[in-house]
């Protein structure tokens, strides 16, 4: 069917080289086949040709400017990542100049159709003022979007929120969910403040053993700052004997 000029199956044998599924993995085959499909209207080849020149991939140069042509083309047919891709390129002045208000039209784009990470971007951008003027209530919205999904981060963020009362009612309880539920979905900054909600009793029962154990899972992966806490926690005798 590829060799008939089926777009759709020009770009199912761009994905199987891309990534060798029954193939020898090949780059620059899955390139030529996503091209083919590309110039065809294929919006997921054209996204995909999109980050192929952005990334220098399967041989290409990198080229921001070719990658711009080719998201939008996927963008305007209604791709959402290719919309978000698009967007990022604003924010960034990737191949196209810095432009804030097509970042922000492109972001939105995409998150109206349920893409997390756009959804993210627009709730961080609305708390910090990023880009775009703040707008607590905003932040909110996108960000239990995007935390509705599974991302770990934006509901990281939604705490803070409620922590500090922008944009909600300031609730420690839901913050403490929040965190906890962040740190389920594996997004490890969380854990330093579900610690500090147990080491303070903040919209949970107070338990320095608990503080300690997330901090020790902190510091383990890393981070610094919770290895000095660990280490004055032990020296004190907080949360477990002193040691």
């Amino acid at each position: 069917e590829a060799l008939t000029g089926k777009a759709s199956a020009q770009f199912e044998i761009g994905v199987c080289y891309f990534f060798g599924f029954g193939v020898n993995q090949d780059e620059p085959e899955a390139i030529t086949w996503w091209d083919k499909a590309a110039n065809q209207g294929h919006a997921d080849a054209q996204n995909n040709l999109g980050e192929a020149y952005r990334g220098g991939l399967g041989m290409l140069e990198k080229d921001f400017e070719r990658a711009v042509e080719w998201y939008r083309k996927a963008a305007t047919q209604g791709h959402a990542d290719a919309q978000y891709n698009l967007a990022n390129r604003y924010y960034f002045g990737e191949g196209v100049p810095n432009d804030p208000e097509q970042t922000m039209i492109w972001w939105i784009k995409a998150a109206e159709q349920n893409h997390t990470d756009a959804q993210h971007n627009l709730g961080v951008c609305y708390a910090a003022g990023d880009i775009v003027a703040k707008n607590d209530g905003l932040a909110v919205f996108w960000l239990r979007k995007a935390g509705e999904q599974g991302n770990g981060d934006s509901l990281h963020n939604l705490a803070l929120s409620y922590v500090n009362g922008e944009g909600v009612e300031q609730h420690q309880e839901m913050a403490f969910s929040l965190y906890k539920k962040a740190v389920e979905l594996g997004f490890s900054s969380s854990q330093h403040n579900l610690a500090l909600c147990y080491l303070n009793g903040s919209g949970t029962t107070k338990d320095p053993a608990q503080a300690l154990h997330w901090w020790k899972k902190a510091a383990l992966s890393g981070d610094q700052e919770a290895q000095k806490i660990v280490a004055l926690l032990y020296f004190n005798g907080i949360g477990a004997s002193k040691n």
